[in-house]
C-alpha cells in the first residue's frame, strides 16, 4: 500500500508506478484513503502509471477529502506533455473491480497538460466525473490537447456485468482541443455506462475533438443496456468536434435515460453513428441565438426506436420550416 495523510505518490520525470494499492488496505478492499490526491504528476514527463499487464495494475481508490478538489490520478501544468501514460489501472473500485470504493471527486483529471495516454483503465464509482480533461482560463494558449482516451471501461465493474457509475459524466472534455476518444479500431473503444451525468460531454469551447467507436449506454460484452443520464452532450460553445466518421468508426449510443445526443453549440459533425432506444430524442439540437446550434452536420447516422423524435430541432417537437427561405441562423 501507499498511504499517508496527504497525497499518494508525487511524481517527477521518467518513473513507473506499478502494482500498488493507493488508498486501500493490504486486503485490497477496505478504504484507507489519502486525504489528498491518489497519484499526482506535476510538470513532469515520461511517467508510466500502471502498464499493459495485470501485475502492473494500481488500485487507486478512496482518496480525497469532501469539499476539496482532490482526484484519484491528477496530471497538471503545461510541461506535463511528454509521454505520460495511465494504463490498466482500477480507479475507484476494490482490487476485484467489482466493488465501489470511489475516490471522493473525479477518478482521473488532466489539467493544462497534453500528449497524455489514458488506456485500458477501469474508472468507476467515483464521486465526480470518471475521466476529465480540463484547461483553466484563459483558453489561449492551449495546454490541454492531443490526449488519447482509449480502451477504458467507465462506470461499470471489471467484467462489464454490472453498473458502478461515476457521479457526474463518464468522460468530460472541457476547454480542450484535438483529443481522440476511442480510435479507429474496435479494440480502442471506450465502454461508458451507468454514469449519473452524460456518458460523454464536450463543453466550454472544447474544439477539434474526435470521438470514434465508443459504446455509450450499450454494453457490447453482453449486449445489454447500461444507461447514462444522457449519451453525448455538446454545449457551452464546444465547436468543430467530430462524432463518428464515414469509415465504419461510428459510435453506438443507446439505452440512455434521456437524449442520445444533445447539441447546444455550433458547427459540430455527427457521422455514421448508431443511435437507438434512448429515453427521449435520438438527437436534439437545441438553441435559438446567434451563438447556439447553427452549422451542425448530421450525415449517414442510423437513428431509430427512440422514445420521442429521431431528430428534434429546439426541443419542442415537430417544428414548421421558417418562411420565407429560413432566414435565421438557428434551428427552425
Amino acid at each position: 500500500c501507499i498511504r499517508d495523510r496527504g497525497n499518494g505518490p508525487l511524481i517527477a520525470d521518467g518513473n513507473k508506478v506499478q502494482g500498488n494499492f493507493i488508498g486501500l488496505a493490504a486486503n485490497g478492499t477496505d478504504p484507507l484513503g489519502n486525504g489528498g490526491f491518489g497519484v499526482k504528476i506535476n510538470a513532469a514527463a515520461g511517467n508510466l502509471i500502471g502498464g499493459p499487464e495485470p501485475k502492473h495494475r494500481n488500485i487507486v481508490s478512496a482518496n480525497g477529502t469532501p469539499g476539496m478538489n482532490r482526484f484519484g490520478i491528477y496530471i497538471e501544468f503545461e510541461n506535463s506533455g511528454l509521454g505520460n501514460t495511465i494504463q490498466g489501472n482500477y480507479v475507484g473500485t476494490d482490487v476485484t473491480g467489482m466493488v465501489d470504493v470511489g475516490n471522493v471527486s473525479a477518478g482521473i483529471l488532466i489539467n493544462n497538460a497534453s500528449n497524455i495516454q489514458i488506456l485500458d483503465n477501469l474508472v468507476s464509482g467515483n464521486g465526480g466525473g470518471g475521466i476529465v480533461l480540463w484547461q483553466g482560463e484563459p483558453y489561449e494558449p492551449a495546454y490541454t490537447y492531443e490526449n488519447i482516451i482509449s480502451g477504458n471501461i467507465v462506470g461499470l465493474n471489471s467484467d462489464a456485468s454490472g453498473l458502478l457509475g461515476n457521479d457526474y459524466e463518464g468522460i468530460s472534455i472541457n476547454r480542450s482541443r484535438n483529443n481522440i476518444i476511442g480510435g479507429e479500431s474496435i479494440e480502442e473503444a471506450n465502454i461508458i455506462g451507468g454514469n449519473d451525468g452524460a456518458g460523454l460531454s464536450l463543453s466550454f469551447s472544447a474544439t477539434g475533438n474526435i470521438i470514434l467507436n465508443n459504446y455509450i449506454g450499450y454494453n457490447p460484452v453482453n449486449k445489454s443496456a447500461i444507461p447514462n443520464s444522457s449519451g453525448i452532450r455538446i454545449d457551452e460553445n464546444a465547436t468543430n468536434n467530430q462524432i463518428g466518421d464515414l469509415n465504419e468508426n461510428g459510435n453506438y449510443i443507446a439505452f440512455n435515460e434521456n437524449t442520445g445526443v444533445l447539441i447546444r453549440s455550433a458547427k459540430n459533425t455527427l457521422l455514421g453513428n448508431s443511435i437507438w432506444e434512448n429515453g427521449t430524442e435520438g438527437v436534439q439540437i437545441f438553441g435559438n441565438t446567434s451563438t447556439d446550434s447553427y452549422g451542425n452536420t448530421l450525415s449517414q447516422n442510423l437513428i431509430f426506436d427512440n422514445v420521442q423524435m429521431g431528430i428534434d430541432l429546439n426541443g419542442d417537437g415537430p417544428t414548421p420550416n421558417d418562411v420565407p427561405l429560413d432566414p435565421d441562423i438557428g434551428p427552425n
